[in-house]
């Protein structure tokens, strides 16, 4: 039976193309059930597709770095089918080298074929059953066969990787050494390095960071902000005995939070058009695509590199209390590590707090002329550096960057205005009447 290998989870309506497919099995693979078969990205997450039966992959619909897109006139949640696998008693049959008097099982091969008959019979007949065990072209699938073909290759000089010998595409492209060769190879390499394996997050990201470098137009400005009155509120906070409202008012006293809360209102009021991305070929259209909803991403440093969730619908946060706690929410699932795919699919603008890094003293050790890179179907990203220490001279203030598209914002005028609006909100903060209202909250019977 033929098997299509899908997404299992619709994706998302707002992504029209699928940014990248990578298979971990080739044509002529055999598949377990629920064993990974290929991984793609949409919306910078990344989606897995298993088995659902076991069989061998008989045809790719999209092959490696391929960009699926959405069907003209569909609306909602999609799929894409990926490619296909013929359940494992068709397989077998397929992959089993038969010689001329070899005898197949008939009364089998017609109980396989009931369903649908004439596609699988043409697929049984094109895959060689029945032909001369000696024909190598046996034991190659017809797509295989064709690109051997075109590219001049002697499929007998090819040593099959595949189940029972059967040659995969990546055959073809390797030339397959024997297996000496391989061997040696092999004891080579580790002789000479070693090969670090890394997750599908370090790989996603490795690769978005690729399509940045090879298609955005990096640039970047910035302004430094005075944190001194947060600061002083902080401070006058700390200075108050412990079963006071201190504790609940500290949670929202963070200088990213205010930072944020800047940048999603100036983004609603004025700035929308920093909410977007430039699109090209990889896009399938060319202008400045402008978002309609602000979904503002938060880059968290981890183990495989920087994990960026998604602040969905970060715009329709009344106050800056609201935005705390969806924050904080957020930064506890990052730190259980209960993120789901949803959480980190859709952003449009990203912020990234390298001052919150500190060393093992917890003394922040961000640096002041560093850039972030912009991501891939965004244009924008922001980064608030370290604010300066107390024995420092530039106590209280950090520097706000914005790295942008040059394609999407041809003029850095508009960025420039964007941090300053973002810098007033942070320094004219009425932060008095803030800890105000966390004291009648809390003095309320």
């Amino acid at each position: 039976m033929k098997i299509p290998l899908q997404n299992s989870e619709p994706i998302p309506k707002d992504a029209d193309v699928v940014e990248r497919v990578e298979w971990h099995k080739q044509l002529g693979d055999k598949v377990q059930k629920d064993e990974l078969v290929l991984e793609f990205e949409s919306m910078k997450g990344i989606d897995e597709v298993f088995a659902s039966q076991a069989g061998i992959i008989t045809e790719i619909c999209y092959p490696d770095g391929s960009n699926p897109k959405r069907q003209e006139g569909s609306r909602g949640g999609w799929f894409v089918v990926f490619g296909y696998i013929e359940t494992e008693i068709i397989s077998n049959l397929v992959a089993k080298p038969t010689s001329e008097s070899d005898e197949v099982d008939h009364q089998e091969l017609i109980t396989a074929l009931e369903e649908p008959k004439k596609p699988l019979r043409e697929i049984i007949t094109n895959l060689g059953v029945g032909l001369p065990s000696e024909d190598k072209f046996l034991k190659a699938a017809p797509y295989v066969r064709k690109i051997a073909k075109e590219r001049g290759i002697d499929l007998n000089k090819i040593q099959g990787s595949g189940h029972n010998g059967i040659i995969t595409l990546s055959d073809l492209d390797a030339g397959r050494p024997t297996e000496d060769c391989k061997s040696i190879a092999k004891q080579e390499a580790q002789d000479d390095c070693i090969i670090e394996p890394l997750s599908s997050r370090h790989k996603a990201i490795a690769r978005n960071m690729t399509q940045s470098g090879q298609c955005i137009i990096q640039a970047s400005t910035g302004v430094r902000i005075n944190f001194h009155r947060l600061l002083s509120a902080k401070s006058l906070l700390h200075e108050m005995p412990q079963n006071c409202f201190r504790n609940e008012a500290l949670r929202y006293l963070r200088p990213d939070l205010f930072v944020m809360y800047g940048i999603i209102l100036e983004l609603k009021n004025r700035f929308h058009k920093l909410n977007s991305c430039y699109g090209c070929k990889c896009f399938g259209f060319e202008g400045l695509k402008v978002f309609r909803h602000i979904n503002l991403g938060v880059a968290y440093d981890g183990e495989d590199g920087i994990t960026v969730p998604v602040l969905h619908y970060a715009e329709e946060c009344a106050d800056i209390i609201e935005l705390g706690d969806r924050y904080a929410e957020l930064s506890q699932k990052v730190s259980e590590e209960r993120l789901t795919q949803d959480d980190l699919r859709g952003g449009t603008l990203t912020f990234n707090n390298v001052g919150a890094f500190k060393d093992d003293d917890g003394v922040p050790f961000g640096a002041d002329d560093g850039n972030s890179v912009v991501i891939h179907g965004q244009s924008v990203i922001i980064t608030l550096h370290r604010i300066g220490k107390r024995t420092s001279d530039d106590y209280g203030y950090a520097m706000l960057k914005a790295s942008f598209d040059h394609r999407a914002h041809a003029r850095g005028k508009p960025i420039i205005h964007f941090l300053c609006a973002v810098r007033q909100h942070v320094e004219n903060f009425d932060y008095d009447k803030l800890i105000g209202s966390f004291y009648k909250i809390k003095s309320t019977p």
